[in-house]
């Protein structure tokens, strides 16, 4: 009752000064489309009238917020209200995690091209491993609501969906080298072939990547390759657009139990522990990597039917490959696990557009049917270099083989109706998810041999029925969004929207199927935004209030020593304040700044181990209450420069709320000098990250009374050289 008061409060103020800017305008009404943002020194782009909670990072600030590293998709929106991200690296060369009002990047749907990026069995996102910066042309996070013809598994905490930019019309090449600390060298290359005589555009890319780790021995990345074609064709109206995707990348790990709660109280001394340099160590480093090579092909064919109506298909296939290796042990007695999967996941998306005067409908299907195959294999030995150099000598058992079929149908509609009674903007929509879970578990005591990974699935033993089993999930799932286009800049908008996610497939453990995912419940999010938006072509300003009701959330626990497993916590629900805002103060300067304040609670105690973990009322692990977000840029001819800071409030390791982690601001800077030359045209950078080499506690691994800690990234210099002619 109290959440839903401060909620009215917040609600009636923001109404009350909306209200008072509308009476007191005597602007003639805005054009339905009003768009701010295009500045060099703009962060984000802003749509007046859309009816969702969205921040989308445009074309020129990609490359600035992604980094020098320029593949990391998380660090694109961390300026964005309600975001927290943390890195392992200061490139975001070994991924991260992103939590966006309390929900983890596994509760927020990813997607490239509308390809979904999310993984079928866990919903684990690698922020690096899919694109480069200067192959996109936007990312949008969008904060509650998403589309009904998303094709998402998981989306309770919104969506962050990624755009490829087409060949160019013009015949391009584009080359980039950048330098930085830790030994960091990245190369980018990029042809497009312009528009040929036969309407055909295409355009390739290919960069590599290396540098050592911050701390400890190894790279992150030992190596990182990512190729990228894209061809788009014209036959008369219809289009045909094909995209391809190739990464293939080697990090040696940074330790993944670097701190417990003890040691993160004398932060200093343990800042820099890592992973052993000795062989006969279980933790020695080079028995911990993560391989992963990726294929993502999507195309796209557009047909018009009519001047009214067209169809719209998007085919896709997702492939992977890889993993992580890992060690423990006393010395000269280490174990050395795998952990393995390979995805194949075709899909598409297909729909039917109808586009009349002042409305569009959309009709279609999702369907993807996601192949994935986990294993996992155990070596033992005494030296890690000798374990390395002989696996076979040196096997010991199969720890798991599974495989899991994830078939996906989700037929949807979605209907938008603009200037009802020349004021309201409508879009209603329903999308009904049918997921089906059918799990295969092999056992492994009749596989005495080891075999290469691609040959695990020809050689199994029979199948294990206790730990096998075939579920199925479905929920429909309504979306309702009204805006209301007044004479005035202001665009206020409400939106609701019903999300669910199933089960993880829970692979390896030691219980029963029935126990670990069979009487597991989907969870399920209804999300409310109360908003508005005010643009004017210098200044943009976004008040806000959200409010979640989560049910049946599902978190993993253990249930005896060494024994977890995943189970239904009941509700959680989180509710909040955000603002945007965005300023030209004169011609060439442009301030951007964000706030979010986000109350994410546990409605209900949980059992774990035998014992009721009270965490009632508590915040959720890992959730600042409070971020703040602020950039000052300078845009002048061939000149540009920008500061951004970053405030993370303090935030619980644990779900008892006891192990509570300062907060931290982290400033960065990045300046951009043009030169042209003979049609030729160069720019310099040099980027700054964490200028004052603060040092504090990034990422978490949360628990219920226990959590890991890992040391935030520190202050990290690079330059850089583009070319294009």
């Amino acid at each position: 009752m109290k959440k839903m008061t401060v909620l009215s409060l917040i609600a009636a103020n923001a109404i009350n000064l909306l209200a008072a800017s509308v009476v007191d305008s005597n602007t003639t009404k805005l054009d339905s489309l009003s768009i701010l943002g295009d500045d060099n020194t703009f962060p984000v782009t802003v749509v007046r009238d859309a009816t969702i909670t969205q921040t989308i990072i445009n074309e020129d600030a990609l490359k600035r917020s992604m980094g020098a590293g320029g593949s990391n998709i998380f660090k694109a929106v961390e300026l964005a209200p309600s975001v927290n991200v943390q890195t392992d690296d200061p490139y975001g060369f070994t991924g991260g995690t992103i939590r966006v009002r309390g929900f983890t990047e596994r509760e927020i749907g990813f997607s490239l091209d509308g390809v979904p990026l999310n993984d079928s069995g866990n919903f684990a996102v690698y922020a690096h491993e899919y694109t480069d910066a200067e192959n996109l042309t936007s990312v949008a996070l969008t904060r509650g609501s998403t589309k009904s013809s998303a094709p998402f598994y998981s989306d309770i905490g919104g969506s962050i969906e990624l755009m490829t930019k087409y060949p160019s019309k013009d015949f391009q090449v584009e080359i980039s080298e950048n330098f930085g600390s830790f030994n960091m060298q990245r190369g980018f290359y990029r042809i497009d072939s312009g528009e040929l005589s036969t309407g055909t555009k295409v355009f390739a890319s290919y960069s590599h990547t290396k540098a050592d780790k911050w701390k400890g021995e190894g790279q992150a990345p030992d190596f990182r390759k990512h190729l990228a074609l894209g061809v788009t064709q014209k036959f008369g109206d219809v289009i045909a657009e094909i995209f391809y995707d190739y990464n293939d990348q080697l990090n040696y790990a940074y330790k993944y139990n670097q701190m417990n709660w003890t040691k993160a109280q004398d932060f200093e001394t343990y800042y820099k522990d890592d992973y052993s340099t000795n062989p006969i160590d279980g933790d020695y480093f080079k028995l911990n990597t993560n391989p992963y090579t990726n294929h993502v092909i999507r195309a796209r064919l557009f047909i018009p039917i009519s001047d009214t109506m067209s169809i719209d298909v998007k085919p896709y296939m997702w492939m992977g490959k890889g993993g992580g290796y890992y060690s423990y042990g006393a010395p000269s007695n280490i174990t050395y696990n795998n952990s393995l999967n390979y995805t194949t996941r075709p899909g598409v998306v297909a729909k039917l557009n109808v586009e009349l005067e002042e409305t569009k409908i959309e009709a279609g299907m999702w369907y993807e049917y996601a192949d994935l195959r986990n294993f996992s294999k155990s070596y033992a030995g005494t030296n890690g270099n000798d374990i390395l150099a002989n696996l076979n000598g040196s096997f010991n058992y199969w720890r798991y083989i599974q495989e899991t079929a994830t078939t996906t149908m989700a037929p949807f509609v979605s209907v938008e109706k603009k200037n009802i009674a020349n004021i309201l903007d409508v879009t209603a929509g329903l999308k009904y998810a049918m997921v089906n879970r059918d799990l295969t578990s092999y056992d492994t005591g009749d596989v005495t041999s080891d075999y290469s990974d691609d040959d695990v699935f020809n050689n199994l033993g029979a199948v294990n029925p206790a730990r096998t089993y075939d579920q199925s999930y479905a929920m429909l799932l309504p979306r309702l969004q009204i805006g209301l286009n007044l004479d005035s800049p202001w665009y206020p908008y409400f939106s609701y929207a019903r999300t669910f996610k199933v089960p993880n497939n829970s692979q390896g453990g030691d219980q029963d199927a029935s126990v670990i995912t069979a009487n597991l419940d989907p969870e399920v999010a209804d999300g409310f935004n109360l908003a508005a938006r005010y643009v004017n072509e210098d200044f943009f300003l976004t008040p806000g209030i959200f409010y979640t009701m989560f049910k049946d959330k599902i978190i993993t626990t253990e249930i005896s020593q060494g024994v977890s497993v995943p189970q239904n916590v009941g509700e959680t629900s989180s509710y909040g304040f955000e603002l945007e805002a965005g300023k030209r103060l004169m011609k060439n300067i442009m301030l951007y700044a964000s706030y979010g304040y986000t109350k994410a609670t546990y409605e209900k105690d949980y059992e774990a181990r035998g014992t009721l973990i009270d965490v009632t009322g508590n915040q959720l692990v890992d959730t600042p209450e409070h971020t703040v977000s602020a950039s000052v840029g300078y845009d002048k001819k061939d000149f540009s420069a920008i500061l951004t800071a970053k405030y993370i409030s303090s935030r619980f390791g644990d779900a008892t709320n006891t192990q509570k982690v300062a907060g931290y601001t982290l400033f960065n800077v990045d300046i951009k000098k043009e030169i042209t030359l003979m049609d030729m045209k160069f720019a310099g950078y040099l980027s700054v990250n964490n200028i004052f080499d603060t040092k504090y506690i990034g990422k978490i691994n949360t628990g219920d009374t226990k959590a890991n800690y890992y040391a935030g990234v520190p202050l990290a210099a690079s330059v850089g050289l583009n070319a294009k002619f």
